[in-house]
């Protein structure tokens, strides 16, 4: 049990103890776990269709071979992002729609399965 909550504040590539403190510079970037099957569900029942969920690499990875090809490697400093043993593994992204067929977006590694939610 978490009783402070999930949020976590990273300043300088460290874990910072608060998120803002007067007269210091904010804190770079925030983080927290999120319960995707709950957000799942909670937009089903606003009326958006969940599409797909995966990790963060695959996402952004196929965003890089429809930008760039399948031929032509990633930026350096992207690498970390994509690779599995970086962050690519480490954060998810769950993709949602709203007025659409369902049936017409389909995403390779999609793992709404998961989910307990596979359309």
């Amino acid at each position: 049990m978490r009783r402070k909550g999930t949020l976590r504040c990273f300043k300088d590539h460290r874990v910072a103890s608060s998120a803002l403190r007067p007269g210091e510079a904010p804190v770079v970037d925030w983080t927290a776990d999120v319960d995707f099957t709950s957000l799942a569900l909670d937009a089903k029942a606003a009326g958006l269709i969940p599409l797909a969920f995966m990790e963060m690499g695959t996402f952004l990875n196929m965003g890089m071979e429809h930008r760039l090809g399948r031929q032509q490697a990633p930026p350096t400093g992207f690498r970390y992002l994509l690779h599995p043993d970086g962050l690519g593994a480490q954060f998810h992204v769950l993709i949602l729609g709203k007025s659409i067929v369902s049936e017409d977006w389909t995403f390779p590694h999609n793992r709404l399965k998961r989910l307990n939610l596979q359309k």
